[in-house]
């Protein structure tokens, strides 16, 4: 759990992000953009846990809303639900 999302919901998110944007155009770039985005996302998780960093509840708050505009604004609910 990253700032009260799960890990692969966010890489997800990102993923799809990249693919309108035109930074990924293929499955392959998209399997490695998987790989690197879930390292770095494990690292961010074990850092946070290491140096014991609580959010605060409004960046949570601020986190979550964020993902759900941007989660609807890519159509992204179907994978989401995947996913959880």
């Amino acid at each position: 759990m990253l700032f009260g999302l799960s890990l692969p919901m966010l890489v997800g998110l990102l993923i799809e992000l990249f693919k309108k944007v035109g930074f990924i155009s293929t499955g392959d770039q998209a399997r490695i953009a998987n790989l690197v985005l879930s390292a770095i996302g494990g690292l961010a998780v074990s850092l946070l846990a290491e140096f014991n960093f609580e959010a605060p509840q409004v960046l949570i708050i601020v986190v979550a809303a964020v993902y759900s505009i941007a989660a609807s604004a890519l159509g992204y609910t179907a994978i989401e639900s995947r996913v959880v």
